[in-house]
């Protein structure tokens, strides 16, 4: 109702920092001009007070720091079925975390350690192509003589 578009009207005004004083609740509480009633409306006009809307701001806040709070735990489970001899139950998210650098570590390692494997293997695939390639050298081909003294070897085999 009426209360409301007060309401609005206040948030299309410049804002004249005399007029103004901070609502209780801290530095982070809206502001409102000087004589505006705490109360917009008369109490059942669909307008809630300030006790209200901070109510409304906490519950909403605690439902997203709890949402927040059980992702990471669904997370911290995730990574603990994951790491290698962590199946305990009672494992802290500390020791969890722990663990899960330990093995990154030892995987980080390892795959150094491949790629060394790797490069050295590389290396001898290329020495033995070029051995390879060095026995194997295209000969020329030579037609082979046929003679006229060939010719009855030549009937005798077919």
């Amino acid at each position: 109702g009426a209360g409301g578009s007060a309401g609005a009207a206040h948030d299309q005004q410049p804002a004249d920092s005399e007029h103004q004083v901070a609502t209780p609740g801290g530095a982070g509480a809206k502001r409102r001009r000087a004589g505006e009633n705490w109360f917009s409306g008369s109490p059942g006009s669909g307008q809630a007070g300030p006790g209200a809307q901070t109510q409304r701001r906490k519950e909403s806040h605690n439902a997203t720091e709890q949402k927040r709070r059980q992702r990471i735990n669904d997370k911290m489970m995730e990574l603990k079925d994951i790491l290698p001899d962590s199946r305990e139950s009672s494992v802290d998210k500390a020791t969890i975390l722990n663990q899960a650098i330990d093995y990154i570590k030892t995987l980080q390692t390892e795959v150094e350690a491949v790629t060394v494997r790797r490069m050295e293997v590389e290396r001898q695939v290329q020495a033995l192509q070029e051995e390879k390639e060095a026995l194997c050298l295209p000969r020329k081909k030579q037609p082979l003589p046929l003679h006229d003294d060939a010719s009855p070897l030549l009937s005798t085999l077919s």
